[in-house]
């Protein structure tokens, strides 16, 4: 059976960085200060990372509140 890969993205100030996980293990994490400068640079990051890790899974915080 294939491992499940599973891609937690969280932004703060001035940082944007992500956790992937392969079946609850994390195998692979990275923060980025320049892709905190703007929303439509944030945006382009998490794309490529989303192209470059694959993951079969992606879980962003709330944030609405």
């Amino acid at each position: 059976m294939a491992a499940l890969r599973v891609l937690l993205i969280a932004g703060a100030t001035q940082r944007i960085g992500y956790v992937l996980f392969e079946n609850d293990e994390p195998i692979h994490w990275r923060i980025s200060r320049t892709a905190s400068a703007s929303c439509q640079i944030a945006v382009e990051q998490v794309r490529q990372w989303i192209t470059q890790l694959r993951p079969d899974v992606v879980i962003t915080e709330d944030a609405t509140n």
